[in-house]
């Protein structure tokens, strides 16, 4: 990806092959840079603290539209 946080993989035997294939030739050092990248990206959207800031935000603009 982009980002190197992981692979896109098309729901097929080959492309599942391959994904594999690339994931066993990486190093351990850029598994962990990877994972490092993934929980970071995630916890930037996903963590229940930035979604409730979003929702509040929402909710405010929608008050003030009124």
């Amino acid at each position: 990806s982009d980002q190197e946080m992981g692979w896109c993989v098309d729901p097929s035997l080959n492309s599942l092959t391959k994904a594999l294939f690339s994931l066993f030739q990486c190093s351990d050092d850029r598994l962990r840079s990877m994972g490092l990248r993934s929980r970071q990206y995630i916890a930037e959207r996903y963590d229940w603290m930035v979604i409730s800031q979003k929702m509040a935000a929402i909710y405010q603009s929608l008050l003030t539209a009124s």
